[in-house]
């Protein structure tokens, strides 16, 4: 029962790495850097949809960066990130861009940013940045794994393993 190899790295490793592309930033500089990003990506969809028009670029994508927002920030600059996306579409709203936003449009809004602050706030809770409950699920399995081969029996005992 060994772990599958591929290349002479396991694929849970590969896994690993590949999640760890996904984690929150650790650093103070990092989460500063992953809040400009994001802000700067609210600010870019605001751009767009005036440059571009509703239709080719809606007020609503700000959305994306408040799931990303969810993902990568705590609780404290995911509300900045939030507050953006709201005056996003309140901009959109009062005539900056030409789009005419609907009630649905700050509900919906409203919904993924109360699904992304749970998130980000149970993540903080935990401990866990994004990707990292996935790299520890991933380590358990390994784990098991390991700890379920059968070791070498005695002369006259016998053992299946299904």
């Amino acid at each position: 029962m060994g772990q599958p190899q591929v290349g002479g790295v396991s694929v849970a490793e590969r896994a690993r790495r590949r999640l760890g592309v996904l984690s929150a930033p650790e650093s103070p500089r990092n989460r500063a850097l992953a809040l400009v990003g994001v802000l700067a990506l609210t600010g870019v969809a605001l751009y767009l949809n005036v440059q571009l028009g509703p239709v080719a670029f809606p007020a609503l994508t700000v959305v994306v960066a408040v799931i990303l927002g969810g993902l990568l920030l705590e609780p404290i600059p995911l509300s900045t990130v939030i507050a953006g996306a709201f005056a996003v579409v309140l901009a959109e709203n009062i005539g900056v861009g030409q789009s005419t936003i609907r009630p649905g449009s700050y509900i919906v809004l409203l919904i993924v940013s109360a699904i992304a602050l749970k998130q980000s706030s149970d993540r903080q809770r935990l401990g866990l940045s994004a990707g990292r409950g996935e790299a520890m699920l991933l380590e358990l399995r390994d784990r098991l794994w390991l700890q379920g081969d059968l070791p070498p029996l005695p002369p006259g005992w016998n053992a299946e393993v299904e």
